[in-house]
């Protein structure tokens, strides 16, 4: 029976090559791409996948380090902008806009407080949620028996947070976590990866 090629076979690409290739890349590039919990080792794994997917799409019109370049940057940029952070407020189309002023806190020629506009305040609470949600800031790290001040909009995100779980042993987790009880890391790695993979708004 004949063995099925490889990508690398099929795109002729040297395996070793392909590899030195992508730590190149990602050592410029997940220091810049980290976020939440992620660890640079995180957004490295993240990376090689995103650059295996990317081969499929290579035809050697250029060096392979160029369109991997490219096309890492790009996924990793849609991959943090969607779990984390959207980076363009919505000020850059606004007619209230001052292109001036675009890089001090004075842009905005309706609104001194930018939080009075409704579109700006819509968009900076969902990206706040985000990052609370990745960051879990409203969470303690594990062990961390301190008392942590919570503001409104994060006591809203973690009653809905206690809402969803309904999984009974990530619930368990859940509670020993919040009464400040010892939590193991592969505990606490699965209540935050349950708590990121609830969606919540």
């Amino acid at each position: 029976m004949k063995k099925k090629k490889t990508i690398f076979q099929k795109k002729k690409i040297d395996e070793k090559f392909f590899i030195e290739t992508v730590e190149k890349i990602t050592h410029n590039l997940v220091h810049k791409f980290k976020f939440g919990y992620h660890t640079p080792a995180d957004i490295k794994q993240q990376a090689y996948i995103y650059a295996l997917e990317g081969l499929e799409k290579y035809d050697n019109s250029r060096p392979l380090e160029n369109f991997l370049w490219t096309h890492i940057r790009n996924r990793l940029f849609n991959y943090k902008r969607n779990n984390y952070k959207r980076p363009d407020a919505p000020c850059l189309t606004c007619p209230f806009f001052l292109k001036n002023e675009a890089n001090t806190e004075h842009n905005c020629a309706q609104f001194e407080i930018k939080t009075d506009c409704d579109l700006f305040h819509s968009w900076n609470k969902r990206n706040s949620q985000k990052q609370s949600l990745m960051n879990l800031s409203v969470l303690e790290t594990p062990n961390n028996a301190k008392t942590v001040n919570v503001n409104q909009e994060d006591k809203e995100l973690l009653d809905k947070i206690e809402q969803s779980i309904i999984d009974p042993e990530i619930r368990k987790i859940y509670i020993k976590h919040k009464n400040h009880c010892k939590v193991s890391k592969a505990d606490f790695t699965k209540l935050t990866s349950y708590i990121k993979s609830l969606n919540l708004k």
